[in-house]
């Protein structure tokens, strides 16, 4: 663990829980996509996919809801949930990676992340919905939220999609990264080096070039992408300067061979979409690309969050190469369900079932478009 995880850990005094639930004033608000956004850069954990952009692409914006829980006179914190409604039983609100609750510059304070949460719990009973909190993957704050929301009644569940998040230790100075590398990535990277592969950050303007690349790429591997590559302008258009992504692109001999797009929220740097194309492995363009990003996020971020590796097993060579030695691979325990009713207990039945017939529905479809 690094020293920057280890303070923040120093700093979360136990106490009874009686203590972080005695009642306080409170306003539970349903508010503007605009406005939520506009908030989230008061946050050190925050996520794209807690944006109302992210959560509109998959649940369409007239489900996407923002919720902000206000006490005593301060913003204690909030969700941004994608519903899905259901005839009859009401429905579920589906937060991923929320909600947000550490403002940044201020003592971490467990009994504020409970508070919100019993809000937010309200809100969904009040809305007559189910509710599905998955805590974010971080390599301090996972197990203390899970803990949380067992303890405050919430029911975990199996994830049936996921996997291990390789997250880097980006902390670290240039020469203990490079040493925290396996040996074959420090390789591969000294060849993408001795290559001439060359690294430029695209303007906003420009993301066309690489969702070309991506396009691309999908149709050389045969296979379906699902996830909404088409975000990323928006979200350099609405999110507030510092949580902007960023977009490199690898050129060799003035050719684009690959991109990534990634961004800085909070403590935490995000691997949110990469594309490679044929030219992109004889010179290790994808290595050069990663490398250049920890270069690039040093000294604003702790850590370096690059996914799972969705039960590919180049992906997840690759993955823990660059997480390295001193990297964390983690777990995300579960999804947490809160249900007031036994209309939303069903809905939960009813929601989750139907999500795993998708599941295998969208792995027949990549299969059969593979041929």
């Amino acid at each position: 663990m690094s020293q920057s995880a280890t303070l923040v850990s120093a700093r979360l005094e136990p106490r009874p829980w009686s203590q972080h639930l005695l009642e306080r004033e409170q306003e539970i608000n349903i508010v503007s996509h605009a406005d939520w956004n506009a908030l989230l850069d008061l946050f050190e954990d925050v996520n794209y996919e807690q944006s109302s952009l992210f959560t509109a692409k998959t649940f369409g914006v007239e489900n996407t809801v923002c919720v902000v829980v206000v006490e005593q006179g301060e913003v204690l914190g909030g969700m941004c949930y994608g519903r899905v409604n259901v005839p009859v039983l009401g429905g579920v609100g589906f937060c991923k990676v929320g909600p947000v609750w550490r403002p940044i510059g201020k003592p971490v304070d467990l009994g504020r992340y409970m508070r919100l949460v019993t809000a937010l719990c309200r809100h969904a009973k009040n809305a007559g919905i189910a509710l599905t909190l998955i805590p974010r993957a971080h390599p301090v704050f996972t197990s203390l939220e899970s803990d949380a929301l067992a303890d405050l009644g919430l029911k975990a569940r199996r994830m049936t999609q996921g996997g291990d998040h390789f997250i880097c230790n980006a902390s670290l100075s240039a020469e203990a990264q490079l040493a925290s590398l396996a040996q074959t990535w420090r390789a591969n990277l000294r060849k993408a080096e001795k290559a001439g592969v060359d690294v430029v950050e695209l303007d906003p303007g420009d993301y066309a070039a690489f969702e070309a690349l991506y396009q691309s790429m999908s149709e050389r591997k045969q296979v379906l992408l699902f996830r909404p590559v088409d975000v990323v302008p928006e979200l350099a258009e609405s999110l507030p300067e510092d949580l902007k992504p960023k977009c490199l692109m690898a050129h060799h001999d003035g050719e684009a061979v690959a991109g990534i797009v990634y961004g800085v929220l909070g403590d935490t740097a995000y691997y949110l979409y990469g594309a490679t194309g044929e030219k992109a492995l004889p010179v290790r363009a994808g290595y050069k690309l990663q490398w250049e990003v920890l270069e690039r996020i040093r000294g604003e971020a702790a850590w370096y969050d690059l996914g799972t590796s969705a039960s590919e097993p180049g992906l997840a060579q690759f993955k823990s190469g660059l997480m390295g030695k001193e990297g964390i691979k983690l777990q995300v325990p579960g999804e947490f369900d809160y249900a007031a009713t036994i209309k939303a207990k069903l809905a939960l039945k009813f929601v989750y079932g139907a999500r795993g017939a998708r599941r295998i529905l969208r792995t027949w479809m990549s299969r059969l478009y593979r041929g």
